[in-house]
């Protein structure tokens, strides 16, 4: 299914951000986005921050779902529906060469069965708790959607901090949903928006509280489930 992306009419014009050119720009900074646990493709090791209890409310006014962007309700209905083949569509990953396993030396998505290291790979920059990449698009959403429950939060991201790792596109929205089983757990998935399309995600390793406080800046709430 297509989707017309909104985020330029809803929000005026963005500019492009563009991609790394090399590797040695795609792979730095891995660790920035990590905690410690296990993922599909993983970074370095690193400790998870404390999980944020703090509440929070849209600013400056609670605003409409159906005011955001198209996107935000076709990303929530996939979820809803579990409907993976949806949300592999909607997703725009990277082109990296992929490696035959990641070491402290040796970052990048691990090749897939029967791809040589070197390969250029298709990467969604995914992330459970630690860095990482996965190439497995439909069994990367298939996981998210078995742990996710209702959506809870939309927020806008801003601007991406200066030390931000050039390998991740940072995103224009942030989705996050509850956890299916323990709303208030450390099991809550988010997915990254930018121009109508996923760009990375990260499934579990924070509570929603935690998406939305942690990070410096802090995105700005546009919609909170009631």
């Amino acid at each position: 299914m297509n989707v017309i992306d909104e985020n330029t009419a809803a929000r005026g014009a963005r500019s492009q951000r563009r991609r790394p050119l090399l590797l040695a720009c795609a792979l730095a900074g891995m660790a920035a986005l990590s905690c410690d646990g296990d993922a599909a493709t993983t970074g370095d090791e690193a400790t998870p921050a404390p999980n944020s209890t703090a509440t929070f409310s849209p600013s400056p006014a609670q605003t409409r779902l159906e005011e955001l962007p198209a996107v935000v309700v076709v990303v929530r209905d996939a979820f809803l529906q579990r409907d993976v083949d949806q949300l592999v569509g909607l997703t725009s990953p990277v082109s990296l060469p992929c490696v035959a396993e990641v070491t402290d030396k040796v970052k990048g998505p691990v090749c897939p069965a029967g791809v040589s290291p070197g390969t250029a790979v298709q990467a969604l920059p995914f992330t459970v708790c630690q860095g990482g990449w996965t190439t497995d698009f439909p069994e990367a959403f298939a996981r998210m959607t078995e742990r996710a429950g209702r959506l809870a939060v939309v927020a806008e991201m801003g601007k991406a901090p200066a030390d931000w790792p050039q390998a991740y596109t940072y995103g224009d929205l942030l989705l996050v949903f509850e956890p299916r089983d323990e709303p208030k757990s450390i099991d809550a998935v988010a997915i990254y928006v930018e121009d109508g399309r996923i760009v990375r995600a990260q499934n579990g390793c924070r509570t929603v509280e935690g998406f939305v406080n942690q990070d410096d800046p802090k995105p700005t709430v546009l919609w909170t489930a009631q």
